[in-house]
């Protein structure tokens, strides 16, 4: 027999589910399992992972570097680009766990002591409704065993999006933008994005750590482009 909740899951509150939430694989039309969205487990398989060489040079290209490492799973490929999109605009929440399991299986090796997201400036948060950064690095605390906190940077400006600015407009954009608010001497830190693309936000952030006492900065997001933007 079944219980009350599987009747109300079943009668009312799966069909709602079922409506707004695609039952095909945007790429290859498969029918989703029940735990998949947007894109089923074989084609998730087949997207590009970014290997050592690229993650090296991203990192290399960074000016005045302050993240010690950096972990991403994925080349921002047409298949990401459409899941990030989704995420981000679409309220497609879910899919913070999915990314935070790929960045979990890239930081197996290392400890850290916290984990935080970047921090949204209050009126894009509102807009936005959630922070996007925030909702993988908690499921990436969850998986990996370290302590989240929302509350270790906050953001002082609002700044204009870093979609079309060059590397250099990039930097100055986010110039003292973020500020510290606890105590983070002696900690190993990771920062959590969904996107680096030139590496200016996340290293803003970790300049700002590091001259706080951080010990050790590394950043962490789900993918990165092939090509470096000048």
């Amino acid at each position: 027999m079944r219980s009350f909740a599987q009747v109300i899951w079943q009668n009312f509150l799966k069909p709602v589910v079922d409506f707004a939430l695609p039952a095909h694989c945007s790429f290859c039309e498969a029918t989703l399992a029940d735990t998949e969205i947007l894109i089923c487990a074989s084609c998730y398989s087949k997207i590009q992972p970014a290997d050592s060489q690229l993650i090296k040079h991203l990192l290399q290209e960074i000016p005045e570097s302050a993240l010690d490492e950096i972990f991403i799973p994925f080349v921002f490929t047409l298949e990401i680009k459409h899941l990030i999109h989704h995420f981000k605009y679409k309220r497609f929440e879910n899919l913070a766990r999915l990314f935070a399991f790929s960045i979990a299986e890239t930081i197996k090796k290392s400890h850290f002591d916290l984990v935080t997201g970047i921090p949204l400036h209050r009126v894009k948060k509102r807009e936005r409704g959630y922070n996007q950064s925030d909702l993988i690095a908690s499921h990436l605390a969850e998986l990996s065993k370290i302590t989240f906190s929302d509350q270790i940077l906050l953001r002082n400006k609002y700044t204009q999006s870093q979609t079309k600015l060059s590397r250099n407009e990039r930097i100055q954009n986010v110039h003292d933008v973020f500020r510290l608010n606890t105590d983070v001497k002696n900690k190993r830190i990771l920062l959590v994005d969904d996107l680096i693309t030139t590496g200016s936000t996340i290293n803003a952030c970790a300049t700002v750590l590091k001259a706080g006492g951080a010990v050790f900065v590394a950043a962490a997001a789900v993918a990165t482009p092939a090509t470096n933007i000048n």
